[in-house]
């Protein structure tokens, strides 16, 4: 099994394109997803993402897939990749 790792109990996710560099991606968890019990996974936070991160979630309800809605989100969150090629230049 390679999307999920037994010992520590945590999900995997892998890119499956390359991801630009200097940019802001979310992560979007859906209520689809289970865990052990059978009940939906849920956000470490009082709410779905972290408070310092609502405003760069905020376009998160225009891309969701259709028949997705935010009440279907149980956890998100952005990151943002480091530059590779910064230092050549």
């Amino acid at each position: 099994m390679t999307f999920y790792e037994r010992e520590t109990n945590t999900l995997i996710a892998k890119p499956l394109v390359p991801l630009l560099e200097r940019t802001t991606y979310a992560v979007v968890v859906t209520r689809r997803l289970l865990d052990e019990a059978g009940q939906p996974v849920g956000s470490p936070f009082d709410f779905v993402n972290h408070t310092s991160q609502t405003e760069a979630l905020r376009p998160l309800s225009g891309v969701l897939p259709a028949g997705t809605t935010l009440n279907d989100v149980a956890f998100a969150f952005t990151y943002t990749t480091q530059s590779v090629k910064s230092d050549w230049k």
